[in-house]
Parts: C-alpha cells; sequence; structure tokens
C-alpha cells in the first residue's frame, strides 16, 4: 500500500490503491474518541431519561385509572 503527503497537510497521506485520504495525527485521533465518548454518554444518559419518563407517564395513567375505579366504588348506585 504506498503512501503520498498530502501537500501542506503533514499529518494526510493519500493511500494511492484505495486513494483513501488518512490522518496520521494521534492527538487529534484521540480528541475524536473523547468527543464520540462524550457524545455516547450523553446519548445514554438522554434514553434513561426517557425510559423514566415513559415509566412515570405509565404510572400515572394507572393511579388515575385506580381512582375513577374508587370513585365509581364509592358512588352509592354504582354509575
Amino acid at each position: 500500500m504506498p503512501y503520498v503527503q498530502v501537500e501542506s497537510h503533514k499529518h494526510l497521506y493519500r493511500d494511492l490503491d484505495s486513494g483513501a485520504i488518512l490522518n496520521t495525527d494521534i492527538e487529534e485521533l484521540k480528541a475524536y474518541y473523547a468527543q464520540v465518548e462524550i457524545k455516547n454518554k450523553e446519548m445514554e444518559e438522554k434514553l434513561k431519561l426517557e425510559n423514566k419518563v415513559n415509566k412515570l407517564e405509565d404510572d400515572i395513567g394507572e393511579i388515575k385509572m385506580l381512582l375513577h375505579s374508587l370513585i365509581e366504588m364509592r358512588k352509592p348506585d354504582g354509575n
């Protein structure tokens, strides 16, 4: 796999077989992985919060249904 440095870009090389541009800057790669990790954690936290909200909505719906049932049972004529 022959590589040629891209003009005026110290860390960029072109793979002559595939035409791909490769970045050899390790610090930039580490920074990218750190950003990906942060985004993944944010997405995970968002999903957890969405699941909690959905659970709370379900619980509230169940409580409302039980309250309606109690009210119906307390009515003198059952209606």
